[in-house]
Formats: structure tokens, C-alpha cells, sequence
């Protein structure tokens, strides 16, 4: 099976920055020369947001929270100097030094994983169900459906896990995700048919760090690989 990741984001939520638009740009300044291009929305606006983007990732800084948005290889990220240090750890210490910062609140680790098959749909559809799903007792109708997904949530102290998982049908369910990457020559095949596995780690968080990215990468990773198994 092929692998691909049309979208992963990391997010670092923080308690609100009430002059947020006023001091932020002594923030951003030292990496905007390393971006491809700057866009400002709603700009001087208390919920101003600033987009720094790159050739394949996107770097987003609001008043709440500070983003990023990647396509591509994830495994490529929990090395030295990946994109997830720099520029964006380094970014990040640079807005918790602001006087005007208070503290993390929570992060979220989101990813959309696709693995191709040469199966066709209605195949797919079939294996899923018959290695997922004990039918016993199902109606007529939940019996033979056009599409399936399993969803699964598990609350570990400050930290929640859920998963969904099922058939990859082709782009729409990328754009019902608002996951269509940006750069689509780069992703091959999104449509192709596959197994599509959507994993979202979100904790309740003081202090967030590279290592602390690392190890919610590794988890997601195996997660990630043992859900091909369902096909």
C-alpha cells in the first residue's frame, strides 16, 4: 500500500493576547524573510490573523493560537530542523516572550492519512465491513450501505483521543474535510480509492515543546499503520 498525507496540523491554543495586531510583528519578524509570502487577514483587527506560507506547509499566528498546516511525508517532521523546530518552535518562543503572553492552554495534533489500493469501491466497502463490522442483527438498509466509517474516542486523563476510519472513496472526502491539499501535483493519486484513517490527539497542556510533538507523531504513526490492517 501507498501512504500518503494530504493534511496534518499541529496547534498551540494560549490565553487570549488583548493587543495582539500592536505586538506581534516584533514576533514575526525574523522569520517573514523566510517565507514565500505574507497574507494578513482582517488586519489591526483585535482577531487579526497572519499567514506565513511556504512551498509546502503554512504557518497561521492569531491572537488564541498559533498553527501549522503541512502536506507531504510526516515522518520527515520529528527530525533536528524539520519545519516543526524551525521556523516553527522558534516562532513560538518568540510569541511566548512577549510580556503580553499568559500561558498554553492545549494543543491539537491532527492528521488525515490515505492509503491506495487497487480495489474498487464496492469492494472496498465489502472487505471493511466483513473485517470491521459483526452484522448480526443489522436492517436491510445498514446492511449493504454506500459508505462506512468507524469513529472511536478514548479520554486519558487531560487528553482525548478519537479516530475515524473507513473507505477512501476519492476527493470529496478530502473536501468534506476541508483537507484538498493546496498543492495537489505534489499528493499523486487522490483519486484513487484506499482506506482513509483521520486521527486528532488534543490535551489539556501547560507546556508544549518538540519532544512533546515528537512523541504525539509516534503515536499517531502506529496508530496510523495498524489501521491498514482493517483492509
Amino acid at each position: 500500500m501507498v501512504t500518503i498525507t494530504p493534511k496534518h496540523q499541529f496547534e498551540i491554543r494560549y490565553t487570549n493576547i488583548l493587543n495582539f495586531p500592536s505586538v506581534i510583528q516584533e514576533a514575526l519578524a525574523p522569520f517573514v524573510p523566510m517565507a514565500n509570502n505574507v497574507h494578513i487577514d482582517r488586519e489591526n483587527n483585535l482577531r487579526a490573523r497572519f499567514f506565513l506560507n511556504f512551498d509546502n506547509y503554512q504557518i497561521i499566528v492569531s491572537w488564541d493560537r498559533i498553527l501549522i498546516v503541512f502536506e507531504g511525508d510526516i515522518k520527515e517532521l520529528a527530525l533536528s530542523n524539520s519545519i516543526i523546530e524551525e521556523p516553527f518552535f522558534n516562532l513560538f518562543e518568540k510569541i511566548k516572550k512577549l510580556s503580553y503572553f499568559g500561558n498554553v492552554l492545549n494543543c491539537l495534533f491532527y492528521t488525515i492519512c490515505i492509503s491506495h489500493t487497487d480495489f474498487k469501491k464496492d469492494e472496498i466497502i465489502e472487505k471493511f465491513i466483513s473485517k470491521n463490522i459483526n452484522q448480526t442483527g443489522m436492517n436491510e438498509f445498514v446492511s449493504n450501505p454506500s459508505d462506512i466509517a468507524i469513529t472511536l474516542v478514548k479520554n486519558i486523563d487531560a487528553k482525548q483521543l478519537t479516530i475515524t476510519y473507513g473507505p477512501y472513496l476519492g476527493e470529496s472526502d478530502l473536501l468534506n474535510r476541508n483537507a484538498l491539499p493546496s498543492s495537489k501535483e505534489k499528493l499523486l493519486n487522490l483519486d484513487k480509492l484506499g482506506l482513509m484513517a483521520e486521527i486528532k490527539i488534543f490535551e489539556q497542556i501547560k507546556s508544549v515543546s518538540f519532544t512533546k510533538y515528537k512523541e504525539y507523531l509516534k503515536h499517531t504513526l502506529d496508530y496510523r499503520d495498524n489501521l491498514w490492517k482493517a483492509l
